[in-house]
């Protein structure tokens, strides 16, 4: 599926989105990497589990001065 933004999550994603424990990042954290990696860049794999949203949100807030 071709989409324009590359970081905008397929529509059915929302809809759809119910994380499975620790194998799928939640909807908050989709939403706020979108943000960063609109920020930096970067392409939003929406394939990634918690703990890798995880990582990748603290490394794109240090990239981008968000970090505390």
């Amino acid at each position: 599926m071709s989409v324009e933004n590359p970081n905008e999550l397929p529509g059915d994603f929302r809809k759809n989105h119910r994380p499975i424990a620790a194998d799928q990042m939640t909807l908050s954290q989709a939403s706020y990497l979108m943000t960063l990696c609109e920020e930096t860049g970067e392409v939003l794999d929406d394939s990634l589990s918690w703990a890798e949203a995880s990582e990748l949100i603290q490394r794109l807030e240090r990239a981008t001065g968000r970090a505390a």
